[in-house]
């Protein structure tokens, strides 16, 4: 477990010699060796915000400035409306995957905090830490936390605050608990699932490749096999290639644990009144889970699949069809396979009884 406190990290490569880099290589050369430039960085978006943070310690000084560091963004909690959501990277890419059908693994340790935030309740405190900087360092000043001793320094990286925006330390849910009570979306299927539900998170990548070649390469290579009979595009196959790269880059996160500290932040809510409270909430410990949850379901039906409630009672008398369809295949094929070893054993038997009477006469 690594400890993560709220304070500059040195970066593998500073973002000066990125620049060089960058400006001095053609851009297929530039691909060629990001792989080799972001080392153990799972890909570019995390190692750019690195870079984003090396950049501010050495040029920011003398700006007001703060930086949030907001862990993986979900649905709104609550505004400018509940369960609001405009795309499906992160955790709510995988319960959109899971939910229509497509997903059906993930490389996941069930019992390691899934370190998630409605997207609202960051902006919240982002706004509050504006304030807060805005009111302690338009002097240069470091920002002055409860029972702390302010500090005359002339590094930017003590003079300004970093805060770790998380929810595993004050109101933690684990990846298991989380795609569990997502399923609570389940009860407001949308026309746009594919498929009926059946996920499962794989702690160990060979158990999970397998799930993948069973249950994501091969129903994809024989979908698109039919679809280019029928004179269709076959589009499967890449879709799983996409799914496949998307899934890698999640379970980076979702295989490790990190202990976040966010003193900061705590304290950063026990400076404000009880009105800004109010108006700007984002402490984490006040969060119901299980109530967000009932509301996020719907919330990604109406906001990312665009499914109206109209059609609610038509996307159930569907999806019960899924189910039906679903469970048939997979009761056949286990008996397929339950004959297919029968008939092996048998066979086997019969060698080695022919075999044994052979030795016994």
């Amino acid at each position: 477990m690594k400890e993560i406190d709220e304070k500059f990290y040195m970066p593998a490569m500073r973002w000066t010699e990125v620049v060089q880099l960058v400006e001095s290589l053609d851009q297929e050369t530039t691909e060629i060796i990001t792989p080799l430039v972001l080392g153990e960085w799972p890909n570019t978006y995390s190692f750019t915000k690195a870079l984003a943070e090396d950049l501010i310690r050495d040029e920011a000084r003398g700006l007001p400035i703060g930086i949030l560091r907001p862990s993986i963004v979900v649905n709104t909690a609550s505004e400018p409306v509940v369960a609001w959501m405009n795309n499906v990277y992160g955790a709510a890419g995988v319960v959109i995957g899971a939910g229509v059908g497509l997903l059906k693994s993930l490389h996941c340790d069930k019992d390691i905090a899934a370190d998630i935030v409605p997207v609202d309740m960051a902006i919240n405190a982002a706004l509050a830490i504006a304030w807060e900087v805005a009111q302690h360092t338009s002097e240069n000043k470091p920002v002055q936390y409860l029972n702390t001793e302010i500090k005359t320094t002339s590094k930017n990286e003590d003079i300004i605050p970093v805060y770790n925006y998380i929810s595993s330390a004050q109101n933690p849910i684990m990846w298991g608990e989380f795609m569990k009570l997502s399923e609570y979306g389940l009860n407001f299927p949308s026309l746009k699932f594919v498929w009926y539900y059946f996920f499962t998170l794989n702690k160990h990548r060979f158990i999970h490749n397998i799930y993948i070649v069973f249950l994501h390469l091969l129903p994809a290579l024989i979908t698109d096999v039919g679809a280019k009979i029928m004179g269709k595009k076959p589009i499967m196959w890449k879709t799983y290639q996409k799914i496949s790269k998307f899934t890698d880059v999640i379970s980076y996160f979702s295989t490790k644990q990190w202990n976040f500290h966010n003193n900061n932040v705590q304290n950063l809510w026990k400076r404000m009144n009880p009105q800004d409270k109010i108006l700007f909430k984002f402490d984490m410990a006040l969060l119901d889970w299980e109530v967000y949850f009932a509301s996020a379901g719907k919330g990604l039906r109406f906001y990312v699949l665009r499914d109206s409630f109209e059609c609610l009672e038509e996307a159930r008398t569907r999806y019960q069809r899924l189910k039906y369809l679903h469970y048939t295949i997979f009761y056949s094929v286990q008996l397929i396979l339950l004959y297919v070893a029968y008939k092996i054993v048998l066979h086997y038997w019969i060698t080695f009884k022919d075999v044994l009477l052979e030795i016994l006469q």
